[in-house]
């Protein structure tokens, strides 16, 4: 009798272990199962999840051979927290991510693996917290950072090697506490049409100042007015002389002036 009592208690045992390696078997399958299948265009699409109902990721194979593919993968709350497409393990084009621990969603665009495009960073509350431009990784022209309500933090101008050209930093109540650079990043010949030159100036345009911009050439005044984009095109007739650029920015809060100037001689 003890000998079936026994046996009976050592099966109970092995039933109950062998209902827990089956429930922890199906807890892992179920941890993150995954799904195959093709669309309408024949592409396959391989998709994970986190459970039944809440998708991780999904990737679309836009060729057979799986060498060019578009990935989107989600957090559990089904905030969409990376997107971009790949060609041989390579990201090319825009992409777009979120990140948790600063809470910004980032557009950006790629060329090669290379940042190439705009790239902009975006709060919860939609303000921008960076926009700017990049060249084969480098940060080029105006880049312009903000606090979560909006206010500026700096604003940078980048020339075409990724230097920093011209910089202006805020306090959070807006007062300019720092300026370095020269607020005159370049000037450049595009161009000779018979008589005439072309040309455009490029001068960084900080948030809350007028930025003024006069160029003399052969004796007069061939541009003069307030600008509002920092590249500035003008034309010259009978150009053969120097073409001087003078630059005035003015903080619009106190009336400040930046001054710059530059001589430009034309051969």
């Amino acid at each position: 009798m003890e000998h079936i009592k026994t046996n009976r208690a050592n099966f109970h045992i092995l039933f109950l272990l062998s209902v827990f390696v089956l429930f922890s078997l199906f807890s892992c399958n179920q941890k993150n199962p995954t799904k195959e299948f093709q669309n309408d265009k024949g592409q396959l699409i391989i998709q994970e999840w986190y459970s039944l109902d809440k998708l991780k990721s999904e990737t679309t194979y836009l060729k057979s051979d799986k060498s060019d593919f578009v990935y989107v993968a989600y957090n559990k709350d089904g905030r969409m927290i990376d997107s971009g497409r790949y060609v041989n393990d390579t990201i090319t084009g825009f992409h777009k991510f979120y990140e948790d621990k600063t809470k910004l969603t980032h557009f950006e665009n790629y060329k090669n693996g290379l940042l190439n495009g705009p790239h902009k960073a975006v709060y919860t509350g939609g303000v921008t917290s960076f926009e700017g431009y990049h060249k084969d990784g480098l940060s080029v022209g105006e880049w312009k950072f903000h606090y979560p309500d909006g206010r500026m933090i700096t604003y940078e101008y980048y020339d075409s090697t990724g230097r920093v050209k011209y910089f202006r930093k805020y306090d959070d109540e807006s007062n300019t506490v720092k300026i370095t650079g020269n607020g005159i990043i370049g000037v450049f010949i595009s161009k000779s049409l018979a008589d005439t030159l072309l040309g455009v100036a490029e001068v960084a345009v900080p948030d809350n100042c007028t930025t003024h911009l006069k160029i003399t050439g052969n004796g007069k005044v061939v541009f003069e007015n307030n600008v509002s984009q920092p590249r500035v095109p003008f034309s010259i007739v009978n150009a053969n002389t120097n073409l001087n650029f003078q630059l005035i920015i003015t903080e619009n809060k106190t009336g400040k002036e930046e001054k710059y100037s530059f001589e430009k001689t034309i051969k």
